[in-house]
């Protein structure tokens, strides 16, 4: 303990001497905040980083990810953290108050990102996947679908992934083999994703997942290549959780360092029970997703 070190006056000196980061306010959007509501949000991100996160840091890496009978066990004090990062507001707080974020501009996410990573990235890592998938569903999903999901992704209720990579694709994402079949109103999905962070864990009731796949009779290549929400556990249309969806955990990755942040296999339809719902059009889920691969560059 006690690794984590912040100078508040260094990053005031930097937010309102150099930045001016006050001067966000004279613009229509964040009209209703002040500089002093902003200067609150960082003083609150510090004493949260400090009281709450950083005590995470050791045991969580001592402890690791556990894997068992094929679900993830994580450190026991990482669910009562993420709740309150979602209780809190913390995992939206630059996103849209309609969809239950906080509405302020986006340098105090970047700014909160700065101090949540600094006090433990293996679970900030949770809150970063989680707002990223809800904020691709907030951008390209229909409104029935971003009112089953979104809200309870920003407020930490259910987490969120992004399934790219697969065994015998890697970074050439050209050559995923993930298969979308059209059933309805939805899509069946069959395929495997390997190196997802957070793909599986008991933090959360739900996690849902934002899945590259390939639509039967697709042209090759990344052309080919749509987006899907495919929830862990299916969702009811009054909200409620369902039945299983077909998402196995096939496996934790050993690795050096992040130890606490569980890096799975994820088999999608073994048993051709996958359902997954189309995220935006058809053929642009690359593009879609680049939304959320960029901002995981920038955090």
């Amino acid at each position: 303990m006690g690794h984590y070190k912040v100078r508040e006056t260094d990053l005031f000196f930097v937010l309102k001497e150099q930045i001016k980061y006050g001067q966000l306010c004279q613009y229509d959007r964040y009209k209703d905040i002040s500089e002093d509501a902003l200067d609150m949000i960082v003083k609150e991100g510090i004493n949260f980083a400090h009281g709450v996160i950083e005590p995470l840091q050791e045991p969580g890496e001592e402890f690791g990810a556990e894997y068992e009978d094929g679900k993830v066990i994580c450190l026991p004090e990482y669910k009562k953290a993420f709740k309150l990062c979602g209780e809190n507001g913390w995992i939206a707080v630059a996103r849209d108050v309609s969809h239950g974020g906080q509405g302020f501009p986006l340098m105090m996410r970047i700014v909160i990102n700065e101090l949540f990573y600094g006090a433990c990235q293996s679970f900030n890592i949770l809150n970063s996947t989680t707002h990223g998938a809800g904020h691709l569903i907030e951008s390209f999903g229909t409104e029935d679908l971003k009112k089953r999901y979104v809200r309870r992704m920003y407020t930490g209720q259910w987490a969120g992934t992004m399934a790219l990579t697969e065994p015998d694709a890697g970074s050439n994402l050209a050559n995923i083999l993930t298969e979308a079949h059209k059933e309805g109103d939805h899509f069946k999905i069959k395929g495997t994703k390997i190196f997802i962070t957070y793909g599986d864990h008991d933090i959360t009731e739900n996690i849902i997942h934002l899945v590259l796949a390939r639509i039967e009779g697709a042209q090759e290549g990344v052309r080919g290549i749509s987006l899907f929400i495919v929830p862990k556990i299916r969702v009811n249309d009054d909200g409620a959780l369902g039945v299983p969806n077909d998402v196995v955990c096939d496996g934790v990755e050993k690795k050096m360092g992040l130890h606490a942040a569980p890096t799975t296999t994820l088999n999608f339809g073994s048993n051709d029970q996958c359902i997954g719902y189309l995220c935006g059009f058809e053929n642009q889920g690359l593009e879609h997703m680049f939304q959320m691969m960029n901002q995981a560059r920038i955090n």
